[in-house]
Order: structure tokens, then sequence, then C-alpha cells
């Protein structure tokens, strides 16, 4: 391969240059611990940074597998591959050795490889790429399914995501589809199909041929195996086009690329893309959606010049004037952090077409492209990573470099994306109605012009269109809603590349109840309004706001009005009718000290949906609260987070929570903080709060809307930033879709009963509590606020022990979980005499088997026991005190607690609590697991 050696002066050695640069990045690890950290505490991250490429040369003998999607279902006639180097060949295998489809990959981010026979169930599917005489090692092995067993219901009818279609349009995106089957694409004033294609993705681009015309209603139907999907519904209807198309956005171009990135797209234009020097065409097609990556005829060079621009009917853009930079201006991709025993590196900001190097200490151990590249090894703890991107033969003049382990760049600090604002909202303009849902002489309107207004904070870089989050405020004065509180929030999630939105809800304020319903549909009225204007050429957030992907959160009553929101987003969705044509992305929430049930109480027909007690199960749940809200004292939220991904179910998403000890309710809201009663002083700073809440929101956002899945280790308490506050006291609480529940306590009232068969409990020692209990005792003699049951434990010397034993055929939970997780929590003891005031508690917890003993792993070397905070709260008839029993999720690794001889954790195995750290004690235990 014929690498572009760097014109940057004399060369060093690379192990030189790693050997100095290792040293400079494991530091931290021996760095004092924060105060809420044991000695497995999270490990401080440092982020990645850039360095002078020098000596990067290929090596040939390392070449990446590809990475072969999954489903690949019967009949199908082309199979998705992604991570290859462009331009390898790629190679379809059956068991490993009979090839039944090849060609070469263009685009990493995903290409569809043409099978020379329809797929049959059972098949084992693997990949290989080759390229410069080298072939990898095949890719993980994808079994053909039944397309029933992915869709059980049946096929799903179509949909057109990129609205709307217009007059002219000669291409448009189709989803729901199966994958490798069919679609067809028709026109009711045409009796053959207006566009079909085969070997599909289940979102895929159709060329449309005779174009769009006015007035036509389109439809799309899938198939597969001769099974036929339902018919799209309702009929989309072709509108006029636009009398005015908006110029394209074109990233940065560089040497010798082969894909040309443009946005800003009407759908179904089509897009030219030429040599400025002698006019010849040298990218372009139909626009199926915002945002396309077109195969460029012949690489670009320096210098060159291109002009871009879209065309709809008679109308034409304004043309976009680009040109391409020179090889040395070509950067790295940024690595989205790696962690000890990843297989796959995640990147971002790469150069569309790219070919990727990893190298770890010298070593090349990834040679793929796009933005997920599959390594020829795990990487390990201690590790650095060199990743360079090569374009033909332009390679970036730096390196990103990043420790494994330490590389998450910080949330807390802003991002690179340029902001704009604007707000938006009247009653003329804007309004809408709910009344048939809620009308109520307490509001301020009439709900049949209730008002939709916020604050956008949005990017205007040219690589969207980008995640959605929306964030309403809770109840307070209607004249004062305090939805301008949230900016903080809104301008540095629009800086990482979000769109961020607060509702302003002023009219559902006041003296008014059963107005959840109300609130929560107001929320999807909103993101109608901004997907409506996302739509529209003319519009500032035209092509920039991807509703695929939304985050919904909410502050107090607002908390509960998000989860409401996605109830309603599925319940009440209906694409026939604009007032109800909802379907939104919404893969997370995010609440903030949120009611809980008040939905109970609204009046009209959301009352009759099954919103009461909502158990969510779909999305990410997020809920952070502080100690010493006077608001929402009762810390209702942690009910609905009981109820998320309920433990008798399989879990769609994670849930994560953050109690806030010394915080109170209007902290997180800069419009309220310091306002007056019912809230209670708080004892932490509100700089903190709303840092904490900034950095929580960020890296949960990275978690759900970007995939980032690495920001999950900050809400597993594995890693922690510099922008998380020192000296806080934080209770967090984790809980992994990829759980198994070895004792919920929900079955029964009997400690004794595990909640799986070939599970038991018992106690021995001086344990004196060992009771099942409802966790609904908020006051005397437990002070728990939650709607779940789990284990009381008590004991008056230092031989207590919980034993929680599982047969041989449990043996499975260690080899296939990382973690032993449970959450515990010492009970609020107003005497002092068992959990003494501002005295962690603590215990050791180890495996024992048949001839066999762990190492005891102690708790808190991993997360602390902490005192339950009291709050005082001044009354006319004197001061009193409430507090929490709060439980804080322990993760402990497998490894961490098995012996050297692990194989012989197949004989059946202990868990074995010992409580043998205080004389003393009583803690609250529950959902003990295997989990990741």
């Amino acid at each position: 391969m014929d690498v572009r050696y760097l014109r940057t002066g004399r060369a060093i050695s690379w192990l030189c240059v790693l050997g100095v640069l290792l040293l400079s990045t494991v530091g931290c690890d021996g760095d004092a611990p924060r105060p809420d950290e044991g000695a497995h505490g999270p490990v401080m991250q440092e982020g990645g940074r850039t360095e002078p490429a020098r000596e990067i040369q290929n090596d040939p003998e390392v070449l990446s597998p590809p990475i072969l999607m999954a489903p690949a279902l019967a009949c199908g006639t082309a199979v998705r591959v992604r991570g290859f180097v462009p331009g390898a060949q790629l190679t379809i295998l059956v068991d490993g050795t009979d090839a039944i489809g090849s060609g070469v990959g263009i685009d990493p981010e995903g290409e569809m490889v043409p099978l020379d026979e329809p797929l049959q169930a059972g098949w084992r599917l693997t990949a290989v790429q080759e390229i410069d005489g080298a072939t990898s090692s095949p890719s993980e092995e994808v079994v053909v399914q039944h397309f029933t067993e992915q869709y059980p219901d049946g096929l799903l009818a179509p949909d057109f995501p990129a609205l709307p279609l217009y007059r002219c349009g000669v291409a448009t995106v189709v989803n729901n589809l199966p994958e490798g089957g069919e679609v067809k694409v028709f026109s009711d004033a045409q009796p053959a199909p207006i566009g079909q294609a085969s070997g599909v993705w289940s979102r895929h681009s159709v060329g449309i041929n005779p174009p769009f015309e006015t007035g036509h209603q389109v439809t799309a139907q899938s198939s597969i195996c001769d099974e036929h999907s339902p018919i799209s519904a309702p009929p989309q209807i072709v509108q006029e086009a636009p009398s005015s198309l908006p110029a394209p956005d074109v990233p940065e171009l560089y040497e010798d690329g082969s894909i040309v990135v443009v946005g800003n797209l009407v759908n179904g234009s089509l897009v030219r893309v030429r040599d400025q020097a002698n006019g010849d065409l040298i990218a372009g097609g139909g626009a199926p959606s915002s945002r396309v990556r077109f195969n460029a005829a012949n690489p670009v060079s320096a210098g060159q010049t291109l002009l871009v621009e879209q065309q709809l009917c008679d109308v034409v853009s304004p043309t976009v004037t680009v040109t391409v930079r020179d090889c040395s201006d070509l950067p790295p991709p940024t690595v989205i952090a790696p962690m000890p025993g990843d297989t796959q590196l995640q990147l971002s900001d790469v150069v569309a077409g790219s070919r990727v190097l990893v190298i770890a200490n010298g070593e090349e151990i990834g040679d793929g492209g796009g933005s997920l590249i599959q390594l020829v090894r795990p990487v390990e703890a201690g590790e650095t990573l060199w990743v360079v991107q090569i374009l033909g033969g332009c390679q970036s003049s730096q390196a990103y470099v990043v420790g494994v382990g330490t590389g998450l760049n910080d949330p807390g600090s802003p991002g690179r994306c340029r902001v704009e604002s604007f707000t938006y909202g009247d009653r003329e303009t804007f309004a809408t109605d709910i009344s048939e849902f809620f009308n109520s002489p307490s509001v301020p309107v009439s709900m049949s012009e209730a008002p939709r207004r916020g604050h956008v904070f949005y990017p205007t870089d040219a690589s969207g269109p980008y995640p959605v989050f929306m964030v309403v405020h809770g109840n307070s004065a209607p004249a004062d809603a305090g939805s301008d509180g949230y900016h903080y929030l809104l301008e540095h999630l629009a800086s990482h590349c979000i769109v961020a939105v607060s509702v302003d809800q002023y009219f559902l304020n006041g003296f008014v109840s059963g107005e959840m319903g109300a609130r929560g549909l107001m929320l999807l009225r909103n993101l109608q309004l901004l997907r409506q204007w996302s739509q529209d050429p003319g519009h500032l957030l035209f092509a920039r706001a991807n509703f695929d992907l939304v985050m919904l959160a909410g502050h107090s009553r607002g908390g509960e009005a998000a989860v409401v929101a996605q109830g309603l987003n599925q319940m009440l969705h209906n694409a026939a009718d604009p007032d109800f044509n909802f379907g939104f992305g919404i893969r997370s929430l995010y609440a903030i000290a949120p009611v809980d049930n008040q939905i109970s109480a609204s009046g009209g027909p959301i009352a009759g949906l099954p919103l009461t007690n909502v158990r969510l199960r779909q999305g990410n749940y997020f809920i952070i609260h502080g100690s010493h809200d006077g608001d929402v004292a009762d810390f209702q939220g942690y009910r609905t987070y009981d109820r998320a991904f309920p433990v008798d179910e399989s879990a769609a998403g994670f849930k994560a929570l953050r109690f806030v000890h010394g915080a109170n309710h209007k902290q997180f809201n800069t419009h309220w903080d310091g306002s007056t009663p019912p809230d209670h002083p708080p004892t932490a700073s509100s700089t903190d709060v709303r840092n904490l809440t900034r950095t929580c929101v960020t890296a949960y956002a990275f978690a759900t809307l970007k995939n980032w899945q690495a920001y999950k280790a900050f809400l597993k308490r594995e890693v922690t930033f510099p922008s998380v506050p020192v000296g806080m006291t934080v209770v967090r609480q984790y809980q992994d879709p990829s759980r198994v529940f070895i004792n919920h306590h929900e079955e029964d009232m009997d400690p004794a009963t595990g909640s799986i068969p070939g599970v038991s409990n018992s106690v021995s020692g001086s344990v004196n509590e060992w009771t099942v209990i409802s966790f609904d005792t908020r006051g005397v003699p437990y002070w728990l606020w939650q709607e779940t049951q789990g284990l009381l434990l008590g004991w008056n010397a230092s031989n207590a022990r919980l034993h929680v034993s599982l047969d041989e055929s449990h043996a499975n939970l260690i080899s296939d979980h990382s973690v032993l997780g449970f959450r515990i929590g010492q009970v609020y003891d107003p005497g002092g005499s068992i959990n003494p005031p501002g005295v962690d508690k603590d215990l050791h917890v180890r495996l024992v088997g048949s001839g066999w003993t762990g190492p005891a792993a102690r708790v808190g070397d991993y997360v602390r026991l902490v005192s339950p905070e009291v709050v005082t709260i001044s009354t006319p008839s004197g001061p009193w005190e409430t507090t929490k029993t709060m439980m804080s999720s322990v993760r402990i690794p497998w490894s961490h607690l098995l012996p050297d001889q692990a194989e012989q954790v197949g004989s059946g195995f202990e868990i074995r609590f010992e409580l043998d750290q205080q004389a003393q004690g009583l803690v609250v235990i529950d959902e003990i697991q295997a989990s990741d």
C-alpha cells in the first residue's frame, strides 16, 4: 500500500514515542481516591489528544475482520457488511468455507453484498475481506433466521421517514424493511411500481422513475420468502415542489477522497457535484434523504474546486463552491474511549471513505474503515493506542492518541459544534387543540388554543441531522414558568451536536390538577412542530433534527410528563391523523426530581389509558434527585425507577439513578434557584449541582442518542471525569439490560426463596433480622421510599453471614456475565446505636464452591455505603427531621471473586455476604444478580 510519509522533520522510532507517552498517560491511576471512591473506585478519565504521526506504515500481515451485521434472514439476497477497508474484496461464507456472494466494498459505513443464492435458515455466515494481497480472519458468525423470528407478528408496514415527497422527486428512503428482502414503491397513477430494490436493509434508499407528480398517492410494500408486508398507510400525497431550495452543505473534502457527503438536501432532489475547471460531473444522483454519501467517479485532488447544487423540477439551489484540502490537513479520527477487553473500536469524525489504522504500543491491531473497526485482538489495560486515517495515498498528519481505560473525553467540557438559538411561540401561529383531553377554568388560556412555546439551541455545523433533547419545567406561577432555567443544559448539549429544546408550559401551571396528560401531550405537539420545521427547506432547523433519536427530560411535574409523553407516543400514534402522527424514536428519559402517578388524577380520555403506575419497558431511564428537596420531598420518582424494566421481564434498556446529598429541588433550574420555600436550604453548592447534572445528562445522551456505549461506564460508576465536582456525596444505582436476577424478593415474603429455580438462601452466625419487607415504609422504622420488596438484614456480632446458594445449573451466570451486582444501603437509625450517623457500613463478599474458596472482596473498595442524609425542617411547632434510606449499586467483577482454579465453579457455588466489618448493623439488600 502506498502510504504517504509525513513531511514534518526527522523520524522518531515508534517504541521511543510510545514509551514516553505511556508513562504520561497512566499517572492518575496512582492518585488518591476521591471522597466517594474506594480501591476499586471509578478511574479518572484523561480523554484523548492529537500528536504528530510518524513512521506509520501498514503491516501487511494485519487486516481487520469485517463486521457482518445481524440479522440475516432466510430468502434474503444480500447481507450488510461494515468496517472494511474501502476497495476491499468482500466474500460471504457459509460454514466458513463455501462462498455464496462477493463484491467490492466502497463505503465502510455499510455495504449490501449480493448473494449468489437466497439464504436458508440455519446457515452460519461469516465475512472476510481481501486487499493488497492480505486476507482477514473471518468476522463473527451470524446465524440465518427465518423472518418470523425477527418479526413474530408479521412483517412491518413500511413507512417514508424522509418527508414530504415532492413533485419531480427521483429518490426517497423507505423504512421498516425485512433485511435482505425486497421493497416496491407505488403511485396510484401508475399500474407498475415506480421504484423498487432487492437485497435491502431495514432502511433503504429507492430510486423513483417516473418522478413523483403532485397529488399522486404513494405507498410502499416489502416482501421476503413470498410473504408480503401490509401496504404503508396512510398514502403519502405528493406535494408541489418548493419555490426555492437551500444551498447544500458539504463537509470538508480532502485529497484522494472518493466519497462526497452532501447535506441540507430536499428529499428527492437531483444532486450534482461538478468539477469547476471542466464542468465534468464528479458525483451525484437522487437524494433519498437530507444527507447523502455519493461515490465519486475518481478520487478528488488537492486544490480541485467542486460545484455542488440540488434541483427539483426547474428550481435550482444556490451553488456551493468547495475546494479540496491538501493531504497535510487531513485530521485523525476521534476514538470513543477503548475499555480493557474491547474487540471493536468506535470512532467519530471519520472522513467519509477513509481507511483506519490502529496501533497499540507499537503493534498494529486494526486495519479497517468507517466509524466501527473490528480489532484483531482485545485491547489491554494500560495500552496506548495511536489511530490515523488514510485516503488513498494520503495519511493524516496527526494521530489520535488515547489510553485504554482512561480515554473518554469529558462530557462536561464544551463540544466542538457551533451553536445558535431562537425562541418560538404564540397562540396565533403555534396553537394546538388539546381540549379533548384537558380543559379547566383554572388555566389562563383555552385548551383549544394551547400555545406551543420554547427555546431552541441548535448546532450549525454541516453534519446533521442531529439527535434531539427536549426538557420541560414543573409547576410554578403561570406568569413565570422558568423554561429559560435550563439554558445551561441546552447550550452545552448543542455544543455536542444535539438539538436542544426547553418547552414552556406556563399555561398548565398554578393551582391546577388533572393536567398531567396534557403536559405529556404538549411535549409531543412541540416535537411535531419541530419536525415540521426540520422538513421545511426555508427554516433554520431544516435537515438538522433526527426524530428517530429523541431524549425527553423533565423537572418535577415535567419529569412525569416525559414518562407520559413516551406512553402517548405509542398509544395515540395515528399516522393518518396530523394531530396524532407521533411515532417519535424516544430512546431515553431523564427525570429531575420528578413526581409520580399524578396521571391517575387526570380527567378526560387520557385517564382511561394504561398510564397509571407506568412500568417503563422501552428506551432508557435516568433519575436525579436531591436529599434536601422540599417540593417533592418524598422522592416520588424512586417508585418510577423501581417499576422501570420490571424484574419479571426482559429489559429493553438500562436505568440509572443519582441521589445527591445536600441538593434541593430548585438548584437544577437557574431561574428558580434560591427562590422561596417550599424548598429546603441546600448544603450543596448550586454550581456543583448543575455541573454534575450537565455531565450526567451529556454522558447519558452520548450513550443513548449517539450509541457511544463506553459512556455507560460513567453511569455504572466505573469511570469519572474532571467535571464531576469533588467532595459531593452521591448515591448511585445502575441496572443493565443484560441481567439475571438471583434474588429480587418479589416472588413471596420468604427470605429463603430464590428468584430462579436452583437458588436458596440462608443465614448463619449472629443474624438478628432476616425478613422480606415492602420498601415503602416512608417513616419509622425503616425510612424507605420505594415501590418494591427486598431483604432487611440485621446483625449483632461480626460472625453474621448471608448465604446465597446456587446449584450446578447456574455456573453459566459467571461465564455469561461480567459482574456480581446488588443494591445495598444502611437503614436510618434515629438513635445511632446500630448505624452511627456519619459512619459508612461495610462488609465482605466471597464465592465458595465445593472444595474451593475465592478471595474476599470488601464492598467499601467499590462503593461507599454512606450514612443516610438527614434534613432538619423548621416548622411553627419546632424542628423535625426526615431522611431516606438509600441503596447503592455494588458491581464486583466475577474475576475479583474467583480463585485461580475457576473451572471448579461448575459444581455449584455460594455467594457469601460476610457482615464482619462492624459488630452490629441494619441494612437493606435487593436485586442480587449476574449482570454486565
